[in-house]
Order: C-alpha cells, then structure tokens, then sequence
C-alpha cells in the first residue's frame, strides 16, 4: 500500500539563519526519517524547498515554491509531507484553503497526518503566544524607554548599506557560479522554460532554495551580465593608441 503513495515534500525556512531544529536540513531528516518507515522515496523531483515567511500575502497566489507545490498536490492527487504544519504556513487562512482543497498533510515530526481541525487549533495557540511575545516585548522596550536607553542601532543607516551589500555581494557571487551551467544549455539553443526544466532535473540548487522558473534563469543571465559587460565595454573604450612613427617601426 505505501509503495502506492507518492508524497511531495516541503521545507521552509524564514531566513538563512534559521536555527537547528527549524533549519533546511534539521526538516529534511526528520521528513527523511519518517518517509523511510513507509518505504516512501523522498526524491529532487518530488522535493519543495524555500527562504520566506510563513505569514507573507498571497502564499498560494504569488511565485513560490509553497503554490507549485500545491498546484501540483491538487492536480496529481498527492498528499503533502512537512515536518510541523508551521514549515508550510503560519496563516489560518492559507491552511484553510490547503485542507478545503482536499490535500492530505502529513507532519513527519509528530509521526501522524493532521486534520483541518487540529490545523486550525494550533495556528491559532501559536498566533496568541506570538501576539503575547510581541506585548512582552513592547512592555521591556517600553521600560527601557523610561529609562531614557537608546533603542536599536545608532548607525542604521550604515547597518542597513552593509546589509544591502552584502545581499547583493552573495546574489552577484552565486551568478557567477551557476552562470556557466546555463551557459551551456544556451548554447544547444534551449528556451529559458526548458532551461529551467533541465536545471530541476540536473539537481542544480537556486539560491533561496526553491524551484527553477523561467524568471530565476532569466535573472541570473541579467546578473552575469552586469557583472561582465563593464569590464568588456572598459576595455574597448581605452584602446592602445599607437603613433605613425610607432606603427611603421612595429612592423618593419
């Protein structure tokens, strides 16, 4: 019978510092773990994975690994594996609309599927410990207020330049890297769709972890691009000049 059941499987982080426990990997032997004891095959193919907030609008309207893969859990039938129901949304109302669809969920950390009732009962408890942090936290911020502290970063500014930096320092640096991937599947003359097909069947990772579209590969040309065009027009634009006099002794 389990040999019949071809799940998907989806992971979820909401940023790249993501902690052990919640991390990519930490989700991916606990689904790991829990597929091998229904001999379930966890393949690339069958495998969603994504950086973005569990609470972000529109999960299952906007591009995103989270709306393929339910896209596709709709139309071929297939139940879904997370390891917690909070790795595949945070929102009542896109988990609602999940389980209404008739996808079954399977949460491989508490070794069971999960109904919409108990969907809704947990987003719900965690919804209120987060909106008490956030009270806690505005109480202690408040206090330190009152005590004249200063909050946050003096330098924000400069913080947030580094940051934007550095964000574009790894995307130009992961350009460069997958670029030559691509490069060659342009050269048999492959569309971008077709590229993008061929770099999922590959096992060529993105760099936020989700699939790739015809977009993804369009912006890492884009990228590549930029990075390699300036140094090219500097060099046509400063050609060596050569003097009469210079020309006739180089070749005589």
């Amino acid at each position: 019978m389990s040999s019949l059941i071809k799940p998907l499987y989806y992971t979820r982080v909401s940023s790249g510092k993501q902690t052990e426990g919640t991390s990519l990997q930490s989700q991916l032997e606990i689904i790991d773990r829990y597929s091998r004891q229904r001999e379930w095959d966890v393949s690339h193919a069958d495998s969603y994975s994504e950086v973005a907030s569990g609470r972000r609008p529109n999960q299952l309207t906007r591009d995103g690994a989270l709306r393929e893969l339910v896209q596709r859990a709709k139309d071929e039938g297939r139940p879904i594996v997370v390891a917690r129901l909070d790795r595949l949304t945070r929102d009542l109302e896109v988990a609602v609309d999940i389980f209404d669809s008739g996808i079954t969920i399977h949460e491989a950390e508490n070794n069971d599927t999960i109904n919409k009732e108990r969907a809704i009962s947990y987003l719900n408890r965690t919804d209120a410990e987060r909106q008490q942090k956030r009270v806690s936290q505005q109480s202690a911020y408040q206090k330190k207020r009152d005590r004249g502290e200063i909050m946050g970063n003096p330098d924000i500014l400069n913080a947030q330049q580094q940051g934007a930096k550095a964000v574009k320092n790894q995307a130009d640096d992961f350009a460069k890297k997958v670029y030559p991937e691509i490069s060659k599947h342009l050269e048999t003359g492959l569309n971008l769709n077709q590229i993008a097909k061929r770099l999922i069947e590959e096992g060529v990772p993105t760099q936020k972890g989700a699939q790739w579209s015809r977009n993804a590969v369009d912006n890492v040309i884009k990228r590549y691009n930029s990075l390699v065009e300036p140094v090219h027009t500097q060099a046509i634009a400063t050609p060596e000049i050569i003097e009469g006099d210079d020309i006739a002794g180089r070749f005589s």
